[in-house]
């Protein structure tokens, strides 16, 4: 069983609305040396992407992983939050998060595939959104 103190202190809050996780996602692509790669615009946009997908996909994997697990807690603060919240539903949407985080993995990997592929800048750039859009 863990103390309750650590248990707070280790969890990873999640945003009011996933908008939120996307903007944040894009502002850090933008600020990293994507933005500075305007001679090779296929290695930036799948940079751009990379840095999406590793900062949205490892915020979501820790806001599951990070959540208290009911097992691990008291029984009193177990009862307390059974008391509060569904815990079968606590436990799907947990594992919904982690899943979705996979996926997020998953469409980038797919996405900088066909950006490789990709003949003109206008295909590039169309897959770029693409990808924002899909992990949207």
């Amino acid at each position: 069983m863990k103390n309750i103190e650590d248990v707070i202190k280790d969890i990873k809050i999640a945003p009011s609305t996933y908008q939120e996780l996307i903007n944040i996602a894009l502002r850090r692509a933008l600020k990293s040396e994507a933005g500075k790669l305007k001679s090779n615009l296929k290695r930036a946009e799948i940079l751009k992407i990379r840095r999406i997908t590793d900062y949205v996909s490892s915020y979501m994997r820790d806001i599951a992983l990070k959540s208290p697990f009911l097992k691990e807690l008291h029984p009193f603060y177990r009862e307390l939050i059974s008391l509060m919240i569904n815990r079968d539903e606590y436990r799907m949407c947990l594992s919904r998060i982690y899943k979705a985080s996979i996926i997020v993995r998953k469409i980038s990997s797919e996405e900088i595939r066909r950006i490789s592929k990709a003949k003109g800048n206008r295909e590039i750039l169309t897959y770029r959104r693409s990808f924002i859009g899909r992990v949207s």
